[in-house]
């Protein structure tokens, strides 16, 4: 079993490595060079990278997401909620916000730990949510890491909990 220790199992480091890198600002941001200025919003790499690794370090102890969780709300074709019409931060506050609201409450009125679940309809749904208004749509990483702060933590602690 992968588990997450001092934050980043080298395992779970190794294979994000390996992953090619899809921009230039990823590339940039990397290697610790600023972004291009080209009107080009940070990329979110490192927050994805660490989703992923909280995604795929969840113990095999945590159920697989089914029809009736929470987060299967997030297994949708992203692209049905995008309108390209629409400037990132109006997508924002206009269908994002709203969208996260509904299915993960307003933060720490819902116990976290008990919404996360394994697989497309669980977390791993809520990451390829996450990367696509991120990456495709040039929303700010920083409006995703604060709304899914509270889930994420939860999700770590299970890692970390059921590896030692």
């Amino acid at each position: 079993m992968i588990c997450a220790s001092d934050h980043i199992h080298p395992t779970l480091a190794s294979m994000a490595s390996r992953q090619p890198s899809s921009s230039l600002s990823h590339v940039g941001a990397e290697r610790g060079l600023p972004a291009p200025s080209l009107g080009i919003q940070k990329t979110g790499s490192r927050f994805i990278k660490r989703f992923k690794e909280i995604v795929q370090c969840l113990p095999e102890n945590i159920p697989i997401g089914s029809g009736k969780d929470k987060l299967v709300a997030f297994n949708v074709e992203p692209a049905l909620l995008n309108d390209p019409k629409i400037n990132p931060e109006d997508l924002w506050e206009v269908v994002i916000n709203g969208f996260l609201k509904e299915h993960l409450g307003w933060g720490e009125e819902v116990d976290m730990g008990e919404l996360i679940r394994r697989g497309e309809q669980g977390m791993e749904g809520v990451l390829w949510f996450s990367k696509y208004f991120i990456e495709k749509c040039g929303i700010s990483v920083d409006l995703f890491e604060g709304k899914l702060l509270h889930l994420l933590r939860a999700a770590e602690a299970l890692c970390v909990k059921f590896c030692h």
